[in-house]
């Protein structure tokens, strides 16, 4: 296949997309080129030598090459599907190994790859390898930035557990997203139980007060900085629910999200009377 220049991938070896079933386990292996995957559906879990890591919808991990690895079925869970692409290159030491949640930019990238392998032409293969290494890049320059957490949410104290402030500092970057603590300690290779305890013990406030906590954070900023409508800012900060929104921000704030609202002057009639009903 196409090679190229000093790019993380030089060649594709494979590039296909995978669906695998309930129970679907592949033994430990290694391989003589590196390997991406990227999962589109469900959830799968991969052992890579020795560590225990999951990975869900919207996850992508690099796999150097003479890595021992395989998919270890745990937990009952269900089918998932992949994209999984072999290739000969190095990739980024600042990457290899660790699980990226892709952001809508990143996720484009794969789109156009799956668009290109469900239509084949001359280029395909050149187009692949440069779509390929520019995500690469991309998760390079990604990983050596420092966290920019948002400007209302700076000068958080940082604790001497680097675990824990990579925890909160991922929590304020994915707070409208459903998390859990199984996939938090997933990241960082730890079990939720012991995050749970050392979170506790390092912050004295539990895991699910620090998220509900930047929620709220949130949603103050956005209501005092934006025009936006108080339903659309529950789903903002990752409620599904807007009567739990409500109930939760009175429980935090000390008044329903139209009450602050109206106190710096933001309309909302129709959410002031489920928001009040509701609280």
């Amino acid at each position: 296949m196409e090679k190229s220049g000093e790019l993380p991938i030089s060649e594709l070896v494979e590039v296909c997309y995978k669906m695998k079933h309930l129970g679907y386990q592949n033994p430990l292996k290694t391989h003589d080129c590196s390997e991406i995957i990227f999962v589109a559906y469900g959830q799968m879990e991969i052992t890579i030598e020795g560590s225990l890591l999951l990975l869900s919808a919207g996850d992508f991990i690099t796999i150097p090459s003479e890595v021992q690895h395989g998919i270890i079925p745990r937990n009952n869970r269900g089918a998932f599907s992949y994209l999984n692409v072999m290739f000969r290159g190095t990739p980024p030491l600042s990457i290899a190994r660790k699980v990226y949640s892709l952001n809508t930019r990143e996720l484009d990238i794969l789109r156009t790859i799956q668009e290109e392998e469900n239509s084949r032409d001359l280029n395909s293969d050149k187009i692949i390898l440069l779509l390929l290494n520019l995500l690469l890049l991309m998760l390079e320059r990604r990983s050596n930035k420092t966290i920019e957490i948002p400007h209302y949410m700076r000068n958080r104290i940082r604790y001497k557990n680097e675990v824990v402030n990579q925890v909160l500092d991922y929590l304020a970057l994915h707070y409208a997203e459903a998390l859990d603590c199984e996939m938090l300690a997933a990241k960082q290779g730890v079990s939720a139980t012991h995050l749970r305890r050392l979170v506790k013990q390092v912050t004295a406030t539990t895991l699910s007060q620090h998220l509900i906590n930047i929620r709220m954070h949130v949603a103050q900023h956005l209501l005092l900085e934006s025009i936006k409508n108080i339903n659309e800012i529950a789903d903002k900060v990752g409620y599904s629910s807007f009567t739990h929104f409500c109930k939760v921000f009175k429980q935090r704030v000390g008044v329903t999200p139209k009450q602050y609202a109206n106190s710096i002057g933001i309309p909302d009639q129709q959410a002031d009377s489920r928001c009040i009903q509701n609280s």
